[in-house]
C-alpha cells in the first residue's frame, strides 16, 4: 500500500464514521445528561451536546478495525479507554481535578508497566550529552508528563474549534515521523484520527456555522492528551528514536507554554494549579477583542510556528541545547509579557470606542 493509500483510507474512514456518528449521538445526549449548559465561565448559547470525543473515539476504533490495523498499534486507544469513560462521567456529573487525577495516574502507570513506554532521556539539554533517568525517577517523570499533557489538552477545550484545530495540527508532524520511522500502521492510525477530527470540526468550528453544534468534552480531550503523550514517548525514546525530546517539546509548544504559564500564575496566587479560570491565552485573546475565528487562527499560526522550529531542531541537532533554553525564555516571556500586551490592546479598544 502506498503513502497516498495509507493516508487516504485512514482519513476517509475516520471522517465518514465520525460524520455519521455525531448527529446520532447528539440525538440521545439529552437523555443521558451529556449536555453542556451555559454558565459564567461557559459563555455559549443554549444546551450543546458533549459527544464529540465519544464520536471520535468510536470512529477511530471502528475505522482501525476495518483497516486491519494491528492491536499492537491500538495500544494508546485501548489504554485510553478508561480516560474516555471517566471523561463521559465528568461531562455528566462534573468531576473535580482531584477526582480525575487518580485515574490519570493509573493510566500512566499502565502505560509504563503494561505498555512498556517510559521517559528515560530528555535529550542533550546542556551540550554535554543526553540527560538520562532510570528507575523510580523515570517512572515519576513519565507520570508527570502524562498527567501534564492530558490536562494541557483538556484546558484547550474552551472555545469553538480551538482544541480540534490545535490537536489536528499537532498530530500531523507525529504522523510524519511515524511514517519516516517505517511505522506505517501507526501512521494510518493517526490518519483515521485526523479524518475524525476534520469531521468533528465540521460540527464544532465556527467556519461552518454561527456556533458549535457539538462539543468535544473531557472524553475527547483526555483521550487526545494521552494519545499525544504516548507517541511523543514512542518517537523520542530508545535507540531507534526519530524525534529528539526537545523537538517534541517544541511540537507541543503552544499547549505546553500556556499551561506552564497559567499554572505558574495560579501557584503564585496560592491556588491549585488545576483550578479553573479564564486566564488561558484563548480567554485573553477574546477579551482583547479578537473574534472566535480570529483567536483560533492566531493560536493555530503560533502552534505551526512552534512545530516548524521543532522540525528544524530535529534536523539540525546541534541546535538542541540552544533551542531548549530558547523555549524556556519564550515561556517566561509569554508569562510576563502577553497579559500586558493584550491589556494594552483592550485599553486601546476602549479609547477608540470612547
Amino acid at each position: 500500500m502506498t503513502f497516498d493509500l495509507y493516508m487516504g483510507s485512514g482519513v476517509a474512514l475516520g471522517g465518514l464514521f465520525c460524520l455519521a456518528l455525531v448527529p446520532v449521538l447528539a440525538r440521545f445526549a439529552g437523555s443521558v445528561g451529556l449536555l453542556d449548559k451555559p454558565t459564567e465561565r461557559k459563555q455559549h448559547v443554549g444546551n450543546v451536546p458533549v459527544v464529540g470525543g465519544i464520536a471520535i473515539y468510536l470512529s477511530v476504533l471502528v475505522a482501525s478495525l476495518a483497516l486491519g490495523i494491528e492491536w499492537r498499534v491500538m495500544a494508546p486507544i485501548v489504554f485510553g479507554t478508561g480516560l474516555v469513560l471517566m471523561g463521559v462521567l465528568d461531562d455528566i456529573y462534573i468531576m473535580s481535578a482531584r477526582q480525575r487525577l487518580p485515574l490519570q495516574i493509573a493510566t500512566a502507570l499502565a502505560m509504563v508497566f503494561l505498555g512498556g513506554q517510559s521517559i528515560e532521556s530528555v535529550g542533550d539539554l546542556y551540550g554535554s550529552g543526553p540527560v538520562l533517568m532510570t528507575g523510580v525517577v523515570s517512572v515519576i517523570f513519565t507520570i508527570m508528563c502524562v498527567v501534564g499533557v492530558i490536562n494541557s489538552i483538556n484546558m484547550l477545550d474552551g472555545v469553538d474549534g480551538l482544541s480540534g484545530t490545535i490537536i489536528t495540527i499537532t498530530v500531523c508532524p507525529l504522523a510524519y515521523y511515524c511514517y519516516k520511522a517505517g511505522d506505517l500502521a501507526s501512521f494510518q492510525l493517526m490518519m483515521t484520527m485526523v479524518g475524525a477530527l476534520f469531521a468533528f470540526l465540521f460540527y464544532n468550528s465556527r467556519l461552518f456555522r454561527k456556533s458549535a453544534k457539538v462539543f468535544m468534552g473531557d472524553s475527547g480531550s483526555m483521550l487526545f492528551g494521552f494519545f499525544l503523550v504516548w507517541y511523543f514517548i514512542v518517537l523520542t525514546q530508545g535507540p531507534d528514536a526519530v524525534l529528539s525530546p526537545v523537538s517534541a517539546g517544541w511540537i507541543f509548544g503552544l499547549p505546553l507554554a500556556d499551561t506552564v504559564s497559567v499554572m505558574m500564575r495560579r501557584l503564585s496566587q496560592k491556588r491549585s494549579p488545576f483550578d479553573a479560570d479564564r486566564e488561558h491565552l484563548h480567554h485573553r485573546l477574546l477579551e482583547a477583542n479578537f473574534s472566535v475565528n480570529g483567536m483560533v487562527l492566531v493560536m493555530a499560526l503560533i502552534q505551526v510556528g512552534f512545530i516548524l522550529v521543532g522540525i528544524l531542531v530535529n534536523e539540525y541537532r546541534v541546535l538542541i541545547p540552544f533551542s531548549f533554553w530558547l523555549f524556556v525564555v519564550l515561556v517566561l516571556a509569554h508569562h510576563f509579557l502577553t497579559p500586558r500586551l493584550l491589556h494594552k490592546r483592550v485599553e486601546a479598544g476602549l479609547v477608540d470606542q470612547g
